[in-house]
Parts: C-alpha cells; sequence; structure tokens
C-alpha cells in the first residue's frame, strides 16, 4: 500500500505540477488552473472507479490484516499529531516568519485581482517576470485550490491537514525504502516487519533546538522537520534523496525508464521548493558514477576528476560552502563539517558504509560516497554550490543528506536486529522500540521547555486559545480588518505591529551559535493570512527594499521604524516624526495601535477611529482616513 500511495501521488502531483508551471509562466489566472485541478482530479476519480468496478477483487482485503501490517506507521502519524500543541508558541513565531510567504500563498491565490503584479507576502506591488525560478514552485498554488474548496482557516488547513498529508507521503516513502533494502541486502523480511523502519520519522522529527543545545549538530533549518511539516521543503528534506536514490537502484528498469522517472521525480520536487536543486545534481551525478563503475570501475577516479575539474573552474575559493559572517554574528559555521563530524552523524555514517562493503557489494556504497565527496570536498562541492545559489539552500541540502543517512542507519540497524535475532527478540521488539522512541521524543520535548511540565501545559493552554493553529488576536484583527474591508472603497495600505515579544520567558528558539533568543509573536506578516486583501506596509521590515505603489512609493525600512518609535512610546517627538512620515505618503489609510491613548493626536491627521479589537492577550485599536 505504501508503495502505491508514494506512486499514485508522485503521478498525481507531476502533471498537476505541470499544469501549475504553465500557468505561473504565462500568468493566467488562477481560475484557469483551478478549472484544470478540478478536471484532472475527477478525471483520476472516474478512472480509479472504473478499475474498482471492471476489478473489485481490488477491494477484497482484510481490514485486520490491513491493520496488521501497517499499525506502526499509523502509530508514529498519531505520535507526531500530538506534538502539534507543544509547538503553539512556535506557531506564532508564524515559521520562523516564512509562513508569512508558504501559508499567505495559499490562502491569497483565490482572492488577488492582479495575481502575478502582487507580492504575495504583503499584497504590494511588484512586476512580473516571465522567467521567474519561483514560476517552477507549484505546491502553494497545488494546496490553494483545496484550502479554497474547504473554505477553512488557512493556519489550521496548512498546520494539521496539509502537515499530515505530507507525514503520509515521508512515511511511505520510508516504508519503500526499507522494501528497496530488503531486497538489495536479502533479508527476506516478511511484509509485517517492514513497517518497523517507519520508526525513524520520529527521530528524524526529534526537536532541533534539543540537538543544537547540546551541541549535537545544527541542522540548518531543522524547525522545517518539526512543526513546519506543511511546507514542500518538508517533502523535499525527508524525502528528496529516498526517491532519487530509489531510481537509480531500481536495477529491473533500463535506462530510458529511469530517464523518465528522474525527470518525474524532479519536476515533482522543483514543484515544491527550489532547495531541491542541489539535491537533483548531486544525485544526477552519483548515478551517473554508478553507470561509469558498471561500465568498467577504471572509469570512476578519472570522471571524480572531471568533477573537480569542473567545481574548481566555477570558483568559490575551493573552499566548502561556509555561511556568511553576516548570518551568524558570532562565528561561521561550516554546515558540512558540523553535520557530518557531530556524534550523532558520524557513527550513522560509518555503520551505513561498513554494513553495506562488508553484506553487499555493490554500487549502492559509491553512490552514497559520491553524494558526501559532492557535498564536502573542495572543489567538488561548487558543483551542487552554484546549483543551490543561497546558503541557505546549500544549508538545507546538507541536512537533508543527513537526515538520508540517519534514515539509511536506522534501516540497516533495524533489518539486521530483525533478520539475525531470534523470534522472542522479534516480538519483544514490537513493544520495546514503540515505547522507548516515543519516550526518547516526548522526553526531548519536556527537555526543550526546560524540563519543566508547567511550560508543557503552558504550550498546551496556548493550543486551547489558539485552535486554529495561530494567536486568536491576528485572525480577530484579520476579522475587523476584513469588516474594514468590505466597506471600503479603496485599498487598505495599514501600518501595523510587526511583531511582539511575548512571554520571554516560554521562548526556546536556537540562534547565533547554539545561543537561546525571544520569540517573536509575528503579526504584520501573519494578518494577510486571514484577510487577503490588506497590504501590511509594516512587513516591510521582513522584506526589505522600498515599495512601488502609488501613495506609498519610496516607503522602507527607515520609515516603517518611524511608525515602531510611536507605537512603542507616544511623545511629541515620535508624534511629529510620524507626521511627517504620513505626509511623504498620503497612501497610508490605516492605522493599528495597542491602546486609544493616540485618538485626538490621530485625529488631526485625518484619521478617525473605527473599531477596538479584544483580546485575552492583546488589544488592538484601528483608524483610517
Amino acid at each position: 500500500m505504501p508503495l502505491k500511495i508514494l506512486v499514485g501521488y508522485l503521478i498525481n502531483t507531476f502533471f498537476l505540477s505541470i499544469g501549475g508551471m504553465l500557468t505561473q509562466f504565462f500568468l493566467l489566472p488562477w481560475r484557469i488552473f483551478f478549472i484544470y485541478v478540478l478536471v484532472f482530479d475527477g478525471l483520476c476519480l472516474v478512472i480509479s472507479l472504473l478499475l474498482l468496478f471492471k476489478n473489485r477483487n481490488i477491494l477484497t482485503f482484510s481490514i485486520k490484516e490491513l491493520f496488521k501490517n501497517y499499525w506502526v506507521l499509523l502509530f508514529c502519524l498519531i505520535v507526531l499529531a500530538l506534538l502539534t500543541p507543544l509547538y503553539s508558541v512556535q506557531f506564532g513565531f508564524n515559521g520562523y516568519r516564512d509562513d508569512a510567504y508558504y501559508i499567505t500563498k495559499m490562502f491569497v491565490y483565490p482572492h488577488m485581482d492582479h495575481l502575478y503584479y502582487r507580492e504575495f507576502t504583503d499584497g504590494s506591488k511588484i512586476i512580473p517576470y516571465f522567467w521567474d525560478l519561483r514560476n517552477f514552485n507549484t505546491f502553494e498554488l497545488e494546496a490553494s485550490v483545496y484550502l479554497y474548496l474547504l473554505k477553512i482557516p488557512s493556519t489550521l488547513f496548512a498546520r494539521l491537514f496539509l502537515a499530515t498529508a505530507n507525514r503520509i507521503i515521508v512515511i511511505s516513502s520510508i516504508y519503500v525504502l526499507g522494501e528497496k533494502f530488503n531486497e538489495i541486502m536479502n533479508w527476506h523480511l516478511k511484509k509485517y516487519y517492514l513497517q518497523f523502519f517507519g520508526l525513524v520519522i520520529l527521530i528524524i522529527s526529534m526537536n532541533y533546538n534539543v540537538i543544537g543545545i547540546k551541541h549535537v549538530a545544527y541542522y540548518r533549518d531543522g524547525w522545517i522537520m518539526n512543526f513546519s511539516n506543511h511546507l514542500g521543503t518538508y517533502i523535499i528534506m525527508s524525502c528528496g534523496f529516498i526517491w532519487l536514490f530509489l531510481i537509480a537502484t531500481h536495477d529491473k528498469w533500463n535506462l530510458i525508464k529511469k530517464f523518465i522517472a528522474f525527470v518525474i521525480i524532479s519536476t515533482v520536487l522543483i514543484s515544491k521548493s527550489g532547495i531541491a536543486l542541489p539535491i537533483i545534481v548531486a544525485s544526477f551525478l552519483a548515478y551517473v558514477c554508478i553507470l561509469a563503475y558498471k561500465k568498467n570501475v577504471k572509469l570512476v577516479i578519472p570522471l571524480l576528476f572531471v568533477f573537480t575539474l569542473i567545481g574548481h573552474f566555477i570558483g568559490n575559493g575551493g573552499k566548502r560552502f561556509i555561511m556568511p559572517e553576516m548570518y551568524f554574528a558570532e562565528t561561521h559555521i561550516d554546515f558540512f563539517a558540523d553535520n557530518f563530524t557531530s556524534v550523532l552523524t558520524i557513527p550513522v555514517v560509518i555503520f551505513v558504509f561498513y554494513i553495506l562493503l562488508k553484506k553487499h557489494k555493490n554500487p549502492v556504497s559509491l553512490y552514497l560516497g559520491v553524494l558526501i565527496a559532492l557535498f564536502g570536498l573542495s572543489s567538488l562541492n561548487n558543483i551542487v554550490e552554484l546549483a543551490a545559489q543561497h546558503n541557505f539552500v546549500m544549508g538545507r541540502a546538507i541536512a537533508s543528506l543527513c537526515f538520508f543517512f540517519i534514515i539509511l542507519g536506522f534501516v540497516l540497524a533495524f533489518g539486521l536486529i530483525l533478520t539475525e535475532s531470534k523470534v522472542k527478540i522479534r516480538n519483544s521488539l514490537k513493544t520495546a522500540s514503540l515505547i522507548i522512541i516515543s519516550l526518547f521524543i516526548l522526553g526531548t520535548t519536556t527537555y526543550l521547555k526546560d524540563g519543566n511540565l508547567e511550560q508543557i501545559n503552558y504550550e498546551i493552554k496556548m493550543y486551547k486559545q489558539n485552535p486554529y493553529l495561530a494567536p486568536s488576536y491576528v485572525i480577530k484583527l484579520a476579522d475587523a480588518l476584513n469588516e474594514i474591508d468590505t466597506k471600503s472603497r479603496t485599498r487598505m495600505y495599514i501600518l501595523l505591529p510587526y511583531d511582539r515579544l511575548f512571554e520571554p520567558n516560554m521562548n526556546d528558539n536556537v540562534y547565533n551559535n547554539f545561543n537561546r533568543h525571544d520569540i517573536q509573536i509575528i503579526i504584520a506578516g501573519a494578518v494577510r493570512q486571514f484577510a487577503p486583501n490588506i497590504v501590511p506596509v509594516s512587513n516591510i521590515l521582513r522584506m526589505g527594499g522600498t515599495y512601488l505603489d502609488d501613495g506609498i512609493k519610496g516607503f522602507g525600512v527607515d520609515d516603517a521604524h518611524i511608525y515602531v518609535d510611536y507605537l512603542n512610546e507616544n511623545s511629541p517627538k515620535n508624534y511629529h516624526r510620524f507626521k511627517d512620515m504620513l505626509d511623504r505618503y498620503p497612501g497610508i489609510n490605516t492605522l493599528v495601535f495597542y491602546d486609544n491613548q493616540r485618538t485626538d493626536s490621530l485625529k488631526k491627521l485625518g484619521f478617525s477611529y473605527q473599531k477596538h479589537v479584544a483580546d485575552s492577550n492583546l488589544d488592538f485599536y484601528i483608524y483610517t482616513r
């Protein structure tokens, strides 16, 4: 069943992504893609029903047998779902602020009048380009159709339903990888035991903060594996190397079939996010080495030498990809060295190669070795750095390779235990493995909250207050702005709080060389996830640059700080600076403050009080002109 789920997902996503790419490249209306998805999904449903009607034996399966063979996978999915409330504070940080783009993009597609002439994050005016790498990314476009049909809050759709769907694909991929090694290593394990490989999804979902605080490893953007499972990046970081590895090691396919499968999977990966590029390039070059190995083993070294020469001419000083000092204030962090020399990764990598070379001498070891070389050796790794383009992309790709090796190590270790142990040990593993790993995950999460159950309770309390997996006051503010917007004849350009530091003693982010920093509760970047037609001008603090819209043209970060100063301190000096700023940008027609102390002053500037948004945690006062 996991293989069928995975194949069906890849085929469906491939055709939807092709339609999405064409829609975005040719600047077609969203409704055309909406109709395309409905027709394609409807056609798939009709074909499926016809096949079922023609071959009714497909449905002749035992629910008991199905549960017996896959209950571990279901257990893992339930555990991960139960951990969701423990990230309630993190949800307030809005996916490290990235959800201001990704979830907003899913939500606003159907509501934007000029789809490609507006920035998704804040709705401001942009100049569209035909050749834009983001036109290849269709994950949010596809999700927007189902979000529009379901009519539920965008954050609930993404962080619960979409995250669960993504986890199903990830755990199915791990299961299929286990099936592959069952074949490669000649374990001859029964279907019942294959499901235990899925337990590794809990390990790669271990809270990255815990790993960072203990100086075990720093996986770039490891939070994606914890509480941003709704992103397309999560699929890539978990499955990218797995999918391409399965193609490379599929000995029953000829070169043409492998090429077709490679194109399909690469297209699917690119449709999720551009971070797939270095993974695709590295996997392709590793497979080229396998082809050379099968033809003549002596060709491998010259081929790697050619790759090294190419990397040398590409440049980057022949160094591994090093994060610039501006990103980490105190130190450079070489992600490859940091990850692959960590106490977590070294034993796994050694174990994987030892077992593969000892038990089964085949090109699989070569494939994995080339992957490591392509990411870690100078000047060889300049090739994948060129594909990555950005430091964060390279960091995520390296983290993805680490997760791939962790998954491989777990599959090999568990496979050997199950094949070389006695029946009693096999039976005891069924219970012991689940208990140990569940306690492991829950224990690390407890530690994350300073080993204090009181803080666990705080997270659960936050979850009860925010059942839509977003701060309730952000949703209430968005509802109020939507109400005003329906009565307004002009686009709302709003100055509102960008963020709020809230309950700092509960914050646990890891930043800057493993040092803890407070969490920001994002407001300006989150409100458009519920209010599609507004332009939160304050979000320039996240995006940078300046606006192009009439009435706010030239508005930049310095101007936003003038508002922030007046928001935080109602002084005559800040008021006059704020007044001068508003005179320069007459397009700003809506203001939001935490209190009503500025009502008289704002009235002099032409703003009238509109609405008070009350919440147990935060109040907002809205003014318009």
